[in-house]
């Protein structure tokens, strides 16, 4: 569980790289998949 987070971390920075590398098609995804976890933290915040 305490190793879970650190690699999470690690592996975010890759992604944004990885997602220049990816297709068009791809990029749109990660972008989405980042605006759900931003919309989850507004609701947890309010």
């Amino acid at each position: 569980m305490r190793h879970s987070p650190v690699p999470a971390a690690q592996a975010s920075k890759p992604a944004m790289v990885a997602s220049h590398r990816l297709p068009p098609v791809a990029a749109p995804r990660l972008v989405e998949q980042q605006g759900h976890e931003q919309d989850l933290g507004l609701k947890t915040r309010g």
